[in-house]
This record gives structure tokens, C-alpha cells and sequence, in this order.
């Protein structure tokens, strides 16, 4: 039986193709799935072939809702994703030395390979080691060496506790690992892991936004009982727009819209329309919000939003269609069904949209 991750459902939960909604009580948190690639180097679960870019030639305005560039003047739009490595960057703030090892050719970023040559080359003083383990544990976790990668990191944790790249890198090879199991009981030992580094992350390093974000979904989205806790979540929220990060308005946003709290989740809504910070999430759960509101405005500006910055993910697709349905534009509402089986043809919810819109028509 097939099962497609549904963006807004989150954490365990998937919607089966006969409908129904699986619910598995572990904590993995999945952020902007189709907004940031997919490591080639790991299995993942079998996902439809890339598109043609001819097959995507309808743009927002075409079914009728509004274009980017009305909704928006911000250049480029802020992306608001979780990363899935440690950059250059963070690594040469925290290790000037390592900036030797990141110098690139051209455009042209260091290979992996390459980056163990230099490491080998500038020699590891009892200074550095630390920082060599956590590049080298990355390395190997990027190569699927799993094992190799834990250990490094251990070391490197061991060795330096205080550090919060050492955490970080520990939640990224949980989080790497948790991808490449079906087994519940390793989902949850990996995502205890996650939650767990990242937790020790923040401890050292508030002011890092990637840890931050985690830890807001995470408690939002885990029973109470396991860990969970959704008042913390919302007040990490708050402090994150408080210290002037602007990816923490659509954060909150879903926070706030899990509790019923549309109208303050309208208002982060509409600053992160107009500051130009995007999370599918966010403005997908924003347009249904709307829709319960039956405020068709909010929710085609939401939509055309989702459209206008990231057409290739077909749950953006479908919250365009609900808006076109809400106005009474079935014609409308079954081009975006369509765009969306077009981005996933074996979707169940796809295949669901267009079957409900054909049982109207014949109603």
C-alpha cells in the first residue's frame, strides 16, 4: 500500500491510498519536502520521475488567482527550510582554519573527495581535531557510511561538549538515518536522537535559527506525553520574531494555526506575504484557514503565493484547486488537480481532488 507524506499533516502522519490516516507515534519532523533535494547517496522511499518543464506551462494568473509579483515586491522570496548539512560557512565561523578547506575552483564547490585530501594535507593538531572529526563525520554520513559517521561524532562530542556544531551534526546523521528505516521501533530510537542533539544544540547556540525551528515543530507536533509541548513551542516562536528573524512569522504561523488561533496566524501570514518568507506549510494550512473563514481574498492571495514561488510541488497544486472550487470555478479548480497529477501521479489525494470535483460535475 502506497503512502504519500502529506506537508501539513507533518510529524508520522501519511495519508494511505485507501483513504484513510495512518498515525505513528514517533517524532520525525519533515520540513519543506519538496522545497529542498534529496540526498542521491541515500534510499529513499520511490517517488515519481522528475517533470518536464512543458508540462508545467499554467501559472496562477491562468486559473485565475493572483501573480508573485502582486503579491509580493520582495527579491528574491526567503525560502524557509531546514538544512539537511553543516554549510562552509558555519563551519569557517566556528573553525577559521577550515577556510582553507572550503576554497573553491571557480564556482565550483570542493568535492567530498577533495575534502578529505585537504584534510589530510593540513594535518589535524590536538586543537583541530574536533573540528576535523565533525567535517570527516559529515563526509561519511553524505557517503552512507553511517556507522563511521556516529562515531565521529561521538568523538568529536566527547571531546568538545560545548560546541554545537558536534549536537548538530549528530541530529543530522539521526535525521539521516531515521530516512532509511521503516522499522517504528529504530524511527523512534533515531528520532529520540534528533530531539535530543538538537536540544543539546540550542542549549549551546540559542541564536542558531535551524535549531530553533526544529525544536518548535517538534514540540507543536509530539504528544504531551512523549516530549511534547506546545505553549514552549509557541513562546521559541515568539522569541525567534522578537530577535528580528523573519522565518519565524510563518513558523508561528503554523503553530498557531494547530491551536485555532487563525487571526494572529493571518497577521504572521500576511507580513511573511509581504516581506517576501515562504513555507509551503504555512500558506498551505493558511488557504484552508481561510477557507473555514470564508475569506476567499486571504485565501487566493495564499495561493497564488504557494504558485508563484514554488509550482513544482503538487500540494501547492491543490490548495489552488480547493480556492478555485470555494469561487465556484470547477474548470478552474480541475487545472490545478491535473498540474498537481501531472508533479504526482501515484498521489492518492491527487487522484481523491479530481474524482470529488467529477462527482460534483455529475451531481
Amino acid at each position: 500500500m502506497n503512502q504519500h507524506t502529506d506537508e501539513r499533516l507533518g510529524t508520522g502522519l501519511t495519508w494511505r491510498d485507501d483513504g484513510t490516516l495512518a498515525l505513528t507515534v514517533i517524532l520525525i519532523v519533515v520540513v519543506a519536502q519538496f522545497d529542498a533535494p534529496y540526498r542521491a547517496d541515500a534510499p529513499r522511499p520511490q517517488r515519481p520521475p522528475p517533470v518536464e518543464a512543458t508540462t508545467l506551462t499554467v501559472r496562477s494568473t491562468d486559473v485565475g488567482l493572483p501573480a508573485l509579483e502582486a503579491i509580493t515586491t520582495a527579491v528574491p522570496v526567503r525560502i524557509v527550510r531546514q538544512p539537511s548539512d553543516i554549510a562552509p560557512a558555519r563551519y569557517c565561523a566556528e573553525w577559521p582554519w577550515m577556510a582553507a578547506l572550503f576554497e573553491q575552483d571557480g564556482a565550483t564547490p570542493p568535492s567530498d573527495a577533495v575534502l578529505l585530501e585537504r584534510l589530510a594535507s593540513l594535518g589535524a593538531p590536538p586543537d583541530r581535531q574536533p573540528g576535523v572529526w565533525n567535517i570527516q563525520a559529515q563526509l561519511a554520513r553524505r557517503a552512507g557510511r553511517m556507522s563511521e559517521a556516529h562515531e565521529l561524532a561521538e568523538r568529536a562530542r566527547d571531546d568538545d561538549p560545548d560546541q554545537h556544531l558536534h549536537h548538530y551534526q549528530a541530529a543530522l546523521i539521526a535525521m539521516a538515518e531515521l530516512s532509511r528505516t521503516e522499522n517504528p521501533l529504530l524511527q523512534w530510537r533515531y528520532a529520540s536522537r534528533m530531539k535530543t542533539a538538537y536540544e543539546r544544540a540550542f542549549a549551546c547556540q540559542p541564536t542558531v535559527s535551524a535549531y530553533r525551528q526544529y525544536l518548535c515543530h517538534a514540540l507543536q507536533q509530539t504528544p504531551r506525553g512523549f516530549g511534547g509541548d506546545p505553549d514552549r513551542a509557541l513562546r521559541l516562536a515568539d522569541e525567534g520574531v522578537a530577535m528580528g528573524d523573519d522565518a519565524f512569522l510563518v513558523v508561528r504561523a503554523e503553530l498557531r494555526l494547530a491551536r485555532r488561533e487563525s487571526t494572529p496566524a493571518f497577521r504572521d501570514l500576511d507580513e511573511a506575504c509581504r516581506l517576501g518568507v515562504f513555507r509551503s506549510t504555512a500558506f498551505i494550512a493558511g488557504v484552508d484557514a481561510a477557507l473555514a473563514a470564508r475569506d476567499l481574498e486571504r485565501a487566493r492571495r495564499y495561493a497564488g503565493f504557494l504558485l508563484g514561488v514554488n509550482p513544482r510541488y503538487a500540494g501547492n497544486w491543490l490548495a489552488a484547486g480547493r480556492v478555485c472550487e470555494a469561487e465556484g470555478r470547477r474548470d478552474a479548480a480541475r487545472t490545478c488537480y491535473q498540474q498537481a497529477r501531472h508533479l504526482a501521479p501515484d498521489s492518492g489525494r491527487v487522484r481523491r481532488a479530481l474524482e470529488s470535483l467529477g462527482n460534483k460535475d455529475e451531481g
